[in-house]
């Protein structure tokens, strides 16, 4: 009798045990070629952490989302993105320079779509003044002598776009009025329900 009990809660126990759904790796996001992550300091509640472009947008990769504006036939979008474009940019340049920050949003749009999963939502936006100070390195904006702490690549001649302290996409005015600059991005990532 005793082992015809053993035998039955044996059973009970092997049967609720499989019944139970194994527990499931909470999914994680493939951080995306070109960017670096920006952890949040740990003493600045206001921080959060995120990803950004490690360098500023390229002259091939902004001919790339032209090129993909145009197979889409987003053909105003595609105009207004290179009327964008200063017109005294140096043609041999890595890095694209703009006149207007137009095209920002709309790179922004493409890229936040691009890597965008069925698992996360991605958001891509300019970099705001407070995600720029968080770039620059841990120690309160001082930068690391050496290397970026986070492999940031701060271009000296290049002033970049990014969103001021009133929501708005600036950059450099000189004293002819002109703006111009480049810019990158920020990439956040919320998982989807």
């Amino acid at each position: 009798m005793k082992s015809l009990i053993r035998i039955f809660l044996f059973i009970s126990v092997i049967g609720i045990v499989s019944a139970q759904k194994p527990t499931q790796k909470p999914a994680v996001y493939k951080q995306p070629n070109g960017f670096v992550f920006v952890p949040a300091t740990p003493n600045k509640p206001n921080q959060t952490a995120f990803y950004v472009m490690k360098e500023p947008v390229t002259v091939a990769e902004f001919r790339d989302f032209i090129n993909f504006l145009y197979s889409k036939s987003r053909i105003v979008d595609a105009n207004k993105c290179m009327s964008s474009v200063a017109k005294e940019m140096d043609l041999k340049s890595k890095y694209i320079l703009l006149a207007n920050a137009d095209a920002i949003s709309i790179y922004a749009e493409y890229l936040s779509n691009k890597y965008s999963t069925d698992k996360f939502k991605v958001l891509c936006s300019a970099v705001s003044a407070q995600a720029w100070k968080q770039m620059r390195g841990p120690a309160d904006n001082q930068v690391a002598k050496g290397a970026n702490p986070y492999g940031i690549k701060f271009q000296e001649k290049l002033n970049e776009f990014r969103i001021n302290e009133k929501g708005k996409i600036t950059a450099f005015t000189d004293i002819n009025g002109y703006t111009r600059g480049g810019f990158r991005l920020v990439l956040t990532v919320t998982p989807k329900p």
